[in-house]
Parts: C-alpha cells; sequence; structure tokens
C-alpha cells in the first residue's frame, strides 16, 4: 500500500506547479516527480538537458502559436477510426495513445541532440 502524506506549500508555490501541469487531471505528485526528475537529468548530463529543456519550450511556444495538430487531424493523417464522440471511454484510450506516442517521439528526438 503507498503511503500518502500532506505538505504545505505556500499559494504561489502551487500557481507554479500548476502552470507545470500538462492535463488538469495530473497530479501535484506526478507534477513534482517530474521536476525531481528533470532535476536529476539536469544534474547527471547538465548538456543534454539544456537542450532538452530548449526544446520542450520551442514545443510549448509552437503549441502556444497554434502549430499543433487535433486528434482527429492524426486520426485522418495516419487512416484511424475515431469512434463517435458518444463513446469518450474510446476517445480517451486513443487521446492517452496518441499522447504516449508523442512523448516518445520528443523523447527518441531530443536522445538524437
Amino acid at each position: 500500500m503507498t503511503e500518502i502524506t500532506t505538505i504545505k506549500i505556500h499559494k504561489t508555490t502551487k500557481q507554479t506547479l500548476d502552470r507545470y501541469r500538462e492535463h488538469p487531471a495530473e497530479s501535484y505528485d506526478q507534477v513534482i516527480r517530474k521536476m525531481a526528475k528533470i532535476t536529476e537529468d539536469i544534474r547527471s548530463e547538465p548538456e543534454l538537458s539544456r537542450k532538452t529543456l530548449r526544446r520542450i519550450d520551442e514545443s510549448r511556444q509552437s503549441i502556444a502559436n497554434g502549430d499543433f495538430s487535433t486528434l482527429e487531424e492524426v486520426a485522418e493523417r495516419f487512416g484511424i477510426a475515431l469512434p463517435p464522440r458518444s463513446q469518450p471511454s474510446s476517445r480517451k484510450v486513443i487521446q492517452r495513445s496518441a499522447q504516449r506516442l508523442a512523448r516518445a517521439h520528443a523523447q527518441k528526438v531530443a536522445r538524437r541532440g
């Protein structure tokens, strides 16, 4: 059984954590673990980490500028038939799969340097 604890943080710290959430359902535990992993990576391979963080920032800026594909566009491009919107659970499974593929691709690109 996983133990859970409660910690007190300043409101500004919570706001910072909120900015690093990649989706509304991401828990603060997940955000903190992600930040800790990034910190560990930076310490172990500082040059690679700088490049990776720069690429992440560039990607986030691209998304903010509207340079991305919707789930429907990706499905059409790869010939995937999406279930109707009346079946949200099936769409969520496909959406999670697409997110995993995108993360795997981003990691692969980052490793190439």
